[in-house]
């Protein structure tokens, strides 16, 4: 339609703000002058309003309103120079299988995938169940998987493909009612339940075992391993035992008082990222994306 803008309007007029002089967009843009005023003439015909404040033998000056449509002509011209250049590498749909537990998932992923699909459009995200950490990095080997994103227990030397981020707080968390009767004596800590959220293994029960010992802490029973830590947090909640959590995943329930740290002297857990070998671009992307939020997000 005539009354169409066109991408050959915006360029012109980004190139031109960005340089500050018609006749410098002009030689960049490889036309002539009349040329680059006709264009942005006709662009500010088509938005009903002044982008550029002229005076003879002046510089031209954005208006306010020329700021405001600089920022969305970048912004479609950078929409199709990214399609472009899909169409031109001939990019085929690429489907990335990450395992990731649920609170990762939702606290960290999600606020991603926005800037996933921006940058990468072409890209298709499955979410994988993960059993253990030890199964998904079995499949990760096996080219099954693409990206594992994991808290575990603190390990030695990186395996291949792993990378270490950074340190998880945990606590003992328990309701408040049964905190208080803890804390005036009537119940004693070491005789309740310690409910904790990983599946019962031999390397699970060392390390728990490891952990109270370096805190100076006993329980009489053995843990309780639910490998669900919603469920413990529910059990916990209604007073029934003692959680081993980390902190960031109980934060709502601590801030309102419904949840209580009992002992936070445990040594922290360790969160990990693992890669296949020959990682795509577009899992490179989601890679440092996610190591940087989970960096940066407060735990």
């Amino acid at each position: 339609m005539s009354d169409d803008i066109t991408l050959g309007q915006l360029r012109t007029f980004v190139c031109a703000a960005k340089l500050g002089s018609f006749v410098k967009a002009a030689d960049s843009l490889g036309i002539s002058q009349p040329a680059v005023s006709d264009q942005i003439s006709t662009l500010e015909s088509r938005l009903h309003d002044q982008l550029f404040q002229r005076r003879r033998g002046t510089t031209p000056v954005l208006t306010p309103r020329g700021m405001a449509v600089l920022r969305e002509a970048e912004t479609i011209l950078e929409a199709n120079d990214r399609l472009l250049r899909n169409i031109a590498t001939g990019t085929q749909r690429e489907t990335i299988r990450i395992a990731i537990g649920p609170h990762l998932r939702d606290r960290y992923f999600n606020p991603l995938v926005s800037d996933i699909y921006r940058d990468h459009p072409q890209v298709d995200i499955q979410f994988q169940p993960m059993r253990s950490y030890e199964d998904a990095l079995g499949l990760l080997n096996e080219g099954e998987l693409d990206i594992v994103v994991a808290t575990v227990f603190t390990t030695g030397p990186a395996l291949s493909g792993e990378f270490k981020v950074c340190d998880v707080p945990v606590g003992l968390i328990a309701a408040p009612d049964l905190a208080d009767s803890i804390g005036t004596g009537d119940l004693l800590m070491e005789e309740q339940d310690l409910l904790v959220p990983f599946s019962e293994s031999p390397r699970a029960s060392r390390w728990i075992r490891n952990s109270l010992n370096e805190a100076d802490l006993t329980f009489v029973r053995p843990p309780r391993f639910l490998n669900n830590g919603e469920m413990v947090q529910r059990i916990a909640s209604e007073g029934l035992g003692i959680a081993y959590l980390m902190r960031e995943s109980v934060e709502r329930e601590l801030s309102d008082g419904t949840l209580t740290v009992l002992n936070s002297s445990l040594p922290p857990l360790t969160r990990v990222l693992a890669l296949g070998s020959e990682p795509s671009d577009a899992v490179q992307f989601i890679e440092d994306a996610l190591r940087k939020t989970l960096v940066e997000t407060p735990t």
